[in-house]
């Protein structure tokens, strides 16, 4: 289960069976594991853990920086190839994502005229520069974003609110990742220079 309030966000969860004995360590290297006791073995065995690979590494692709995992490869892209460049092109081809990527045409928001595009499929961005609502419906969020320069994202809070909640994101988006389709990733509409929408790109929450 999720809970929010105003400082964090916490993930708990519990056993079917009270009687399950079971131990999470996490050590110096961010390395998690749950261990669960077994009694016909009379031993410990190893059940989830984290990192499970490459993508799993906080924030390896930077901002604005996709992981993407296929069948041959693991490894980051800019979240848009089109409307987003690696800030250091050269860096990049070297397989060095530190520098993350920026967006091609620069956002102005005193114009007025920006807009945002549907990104799905992804694992939510770092939460740290966020703010939410409980109450506010996707229109009223994408609303409040757009109204504040600063605000360089927006999501649904919580799927499980029924259209209600609001996730806004300030400053550069980093730890993201690509899941495949069906897989538990989520939507998110990114801000960007309404030049870089073009052909109907960009897709409203309310038609």
């Amino acid at each position: 289960m999720i809970y929010f309030n105003k400082n964090e966000v916490a993930l708990s969860y519990s056993y079917k069976k009270s009687s399950t004995l079971d131990r999470i360590t996490l050590s110096s290297s961010w390395k998690l594991e749950s261990w669960g006791w077994v009694e016909g073995a009379k031993d410990w065995q190893l059940g989830v853990f984290f990192p499970k690979d490459l993508c799993d590494t906080y924030n390896i692709c930077s901002a604005y920086g996709s992981c993407i995992i296929n069948m041959i490869d693991q490894s980051c892209a800019c979240m848009d190839e089109t409307r987003f460049v690696p800030r250091n092109k050269k860096r990049w081809e070297m397989v060095d994502w530190s520098d993350g990527c920026v967006r091609r045409t620069p956002l102005d928001c005193e114009i007025g005229t920006e807009k945002f595009i549907k990104y799905s499929n992804v694992k939510l961005p770092d939460i740290h520069d966020s703010w939410f609502n409980k109450s506010m419906n996707m229109q009223e969020c994408e609303a409040q974003c757009l109204d504040n320069c600063t605000c360089m994202a927006y999501a649904e809070a919580n799927t499980s609110l029924g259209g209600r909640g609001c996730l806004l994101w300030f400053g550069e988006l980093i730890n993201i990742r690509v899941y495949p389709e069906g897989k538990g990733g989520r939507d998110i509409f990114v801000r960007l220079a309404s030049s870089e929408l073009g052909n109907g790109s960009y897709l409203p929450i309310l038609q």
